[in-house]
C-alpha cells in the first residue's frame, strides 16, 4: 500500500492546479474562477470547503513569506570598508 504523504501546501496548490511557487494574484484568480464554477446548490460543499481550505492555508503561507523576504532586506552584515 502506497501512502501519499504530501504536505499541506503542496495540497492546497493542487487543488486550484497551480505549481508551488505561483504569486498570492495567481492563487487567488484560481480561487474565484473555481468558485464561481461550483454550483454550491448542487451539493458541492465538499468541493467548496476543500477550495476555502486551500486558499486560506496559501494565503497564510505566502503572507509569511511575503513577511520574511521583507524582514530579509537589510539585515545583511555591514560590510566595513577600507
Amino acid at each position: 500500500m502506497t501512502v501519499d504523504v504530501k504536505s499541506p501546501i503542496t495540497k492546497a496548490y493542487e487543488t486550484f492546479g497551480l505549481s508551488e511557487g505561483d504569486s498570492h494574484e495567481e492563487v487567488r484568480q484560481a480561487y474565484v474562477r473555481l468558485v464561481h464554477q461550483t454550483d454550491s446548490s448542487e451539493g458541492h460543499w465538499g468541493r467548496v470547503k476543500e477550495m476555502d481550505w486551500a486558499y486560506e492555508v496559501l494565503t497564510k503561507y505566502l503572507r509569511g513569506y511575503e513577511k520574511r523576504s521583507r524582514s530579509m532586506v537589510g539585515s545583511a552584515p555591514a560590510v566595513q570598508r577600507r
